[in-house]
């Protein structure tokens, strides 16, 4: 992918998660306008996925986004097409191990340093402003591998 059109599917990202669609939207929404794969269950399939699973703190949501992203590209549709499946797994752990080797972990929760279930923890990621200092940075990450890994 060139420079220009990375910057512009990061930019995309970013913008989506500024606009109010959370973490996993936006990267998916990103991932799939470029991959022009256009569908009415995209970004609504990914909302529950955001903050780490609705808030839970467990696998961030960017990342989550961009697994959809790759299913969608890469995912099988027959059950006994392992060959397909472990293309897609492979995938997967180059985009895990990425982001666990630039960000340290791979959970919201540790990334952003709030328990989000909390009235106490979203008061702190709102105070701390985690979403524009933390999370822009982990989606705008996130869509550019991701990208990147599809050779989009």
């Amino acid at each position: 992918m060139k420079k220009a059109n990375l910057l512009n599917l990061k930019n995309k990202a970013v913008d989506n998660f500024k606009g109010g669609f959370n973490c996993a939207e936006s990267t998916l929404l990103a991932l799939s306008d470029n991959m022009n794969i256009h569908c009415k269950y995209i970004p609504q399939i990914s909302t529950c996925f955001g903050a780490g699973f609705g808030r839970h703190g467990e696998v961030c949501g960017a990342l989550t986004g961009a697994l959809m992203a790759i299913g969608l590209q890469h995912g099988r549709k027959d059950s006994k097409d392992l060959n397909t499946k472990e293309k897609a797994y492979l995938l997967a752990d180059r985009l895990l191990k990425k982001f666990e080797k630039k960000f340290g972990n791979i959970r919201c929760s540790l990334l952003i340093d709030c328990n989000l279930l909390t009235p106490e923890g979203q008061k702190k990621a709102k105070d701390e402003n985690v979403h524009k200092k933390i999370c822009s940075n982990l989606v705008a990450f996130t869509a550019s591998e991701a990208a990147r890994i599809l050779k989009l």
